[in-house]
C-alpha cells in the first residue's frame, strides 16, 4: 500500500474538527451557533472529520448532515444522563465485554469514533472516555468468551473499532477465530461514512483472513453515498466481505419515504444490505431527532409499494435487553370481530378463509 494511502485516514483523524471555529472553516455559521456549539460541547463533545465536513451544505442549517453531527443547543433541554442509558453495564461480563443474550456477546474495543453523532446512545461516553482495550485486556475477553460455549456470534463495535491501527485488529481477529464455538464475527464501523479513507488495501488483507466476518455500517443519508463511501464499499464487498447497513430514523434526516428508498436502493445497488431500520430512542439530549412510531412504520409500507424487498430493512427500537420489531400491522379486525388484512391494492382478505 502506498505510504500516502496510510497518511489519508491518520491525517482526517488528526484534523478532526472539535470547535465551532474549526468548524467555520467549512460551513457557514451564525455567532449564535458558534455560541450553541460551544455551550453543548462542554457537556458532549464533537468530532467531525474534514472529509464529512466538506460534504455539508455551507449555508442550509437544516442540511441533513449538518443535524447529524453538529451540536444543537436542543441537547441541553434535558438533564445530562448517567453514563448508562442503557442499563448495558448490567450486562458487562470483563472490561469491554457485554452480553445480552444467551447465544450472542459484544466486545467494545474502543470507545473513540471519527465523528460523534448526536443521536449515538453511547454519546456520554463516546469523547470522554477515549479509552481502547489492552491487549492484555482483550485476552481476558477472549478468555471469558471461550469459556462459554453457547456464545456462538461475537460483535466487535465501540466507539468504532476501524479507527484502531491494522495489527490490532487483526490480533482480536486472530485471538477469536482460535475459538471453535465462534461461528460468526460482526464488526460494527461508520468509518466507511465519515472516514472511507480508512478502507485501505492493507486493512482489506487483515479482514480477508476470517471468512466468517461481516461488516455492519451505519449510513443515513442519500448524500453519504459519494464516490469515496461507495468506493470503499465495493472495496469490501469485491473482496468477498458481506456488507450489511443499518440505519437510525431521524427527524428532519432522513423520516420520509422518498429520502429513505433513495438511501436503501443506492446502497443495495453497491453491495450493501439494508438489515434495519432503527428507531432513534430518547436519550442524553437526542429528543429533537425522535421520531413517532408511526413515522417509521408508514416509511416501511411505502417501502414495500415502491421497490425491491431487497432494499426493505427491518424496522426495530433497541431496548437495554436487545431489538423489538416495529414493522407496520397489516392485520385488523372488522365490527365482528373477523380478522382481515389488506394488499397493496387495498383488496381485503379475511384470515379465516386462509386457514
Amino acid at each position: 500500500m502506498p505510504q500516502s494511502e496510510n497518511k489519508k485516514w491518520h491525517w482526517q483523524l488528526k484534523n478532526s474538527i472539535k470547535t465551532g471555529e474549526q468548524l467555520a472553516k467549512y460551513i457557514n455559521l451564525t455567532d449564535k451557533e458558534k455560541r450553541d456549539i460551544k455551550k453543548v460541547t462542554e457537556t458532549y463533545k464533537m468530532s467531525i472529520t474534514p472529509y464529512y465536513a466538506s460534504l455539508m451544505d455551507k449555508n442550509d442549517s437544516n442540511c441533513p448532515l449538518r443535524r447529524m453531527v453538529i451540536p444543537n443547543i436542543a441537547e441541553l433541554d434535558s438533564p445530562p444522563a448517567i453514563p448508562d442509558p442503557n442499563k448495558e453495564k448490567s450486562f458487562e461480563k470483563a472490561t469491554g465485554l457485554r452480553q445480552e443474550f444467551k447465544e450472542k456477546c459484544t466486545i467494545l474495543l474502543t470507545l473513540m469514533c471519527p465523528n460523534y453523532c448526536r443521536h449515538c446512545f453511547r454519546k456520554y461516553w463516546v469523547g470522554r472516555v477515549n479509552s481502547v482495550l489492552t491487549n492484555r485486556q482483550i485476552d481476558e475477553v477472549v478468555k471469558k468468551i471461550n469459556s462459554n460455549k453457547n456464545i456462538e456470534e461475537v460483535c466487535i463495535s465501540g466507539g468504532d473499532p476501524l479507527i484502531l491501527s491494522n495489527d490490532r485488529i487483526d490480533y482480536v481477529l486472530t485471538k477469536l477465530k482460535k475459538i471453535k464455538h465462534v461461528d460468526v464475527v460482526r464488526l460494527y464501523t461508520r468509518t466507511l461514512v465519515f472516514l472511507p479513507q480508512r478502507i485501505t488495501d492493507n486493512l482489506i488483507k487483515v479482514l480477508k483472513k476470517y471468512p466468517t466476518l461481516y461488516i455492519c455500517t451505519h449510513f443515513n443519508h442519500p448524500k453519504e453515498l459519494t464516490k469515496e463511501s461507495i468506493a470503499a464499499c465495493r472495496k469490501i464487498a469485491d473482496n468477498g466481505i458481506p456488507i450489511f447497513n443499518q440505519s437510525v430514523l431521524l427527524k428532519g434526516v432522513n423520516d420520509n419515504s422518498k429520502t429513505m428508498k433513495d438511501l436503501l436502493w443506492g446502497l443495495v445497488k453497491n453491495k450493501v444490505k439494508p438489515l434495519y431500520l432503527q428507531h432513534c430512542i430518547k436519550t442524553m439530549g437526542n429528543d429533537y431527532l425522535v421520531t413517532k412510531i408511526d413515522v417509521g412504520q408508514k416509511i416501511i409500507k411505502d417501502l414495500y409499494c415502491h421497490m425491491s424487498v431487497l432494499g426493505i430493512p427491518l424496522y426495530d427500537v433497541i431496548l437495554y435487553s436487545g431489538k423489538v420489531l416495529m414493522m407496520p400491522d397489516y392485520v385488523k379486525k372488522d365490527k365482528n370481530g373477523r380478522r382481515f388484512f389488506t394488499n397493496l391494492l387495498e383488496e381485503k382478505f379475511y384470515i379465516d378463509k386462509l386457514e
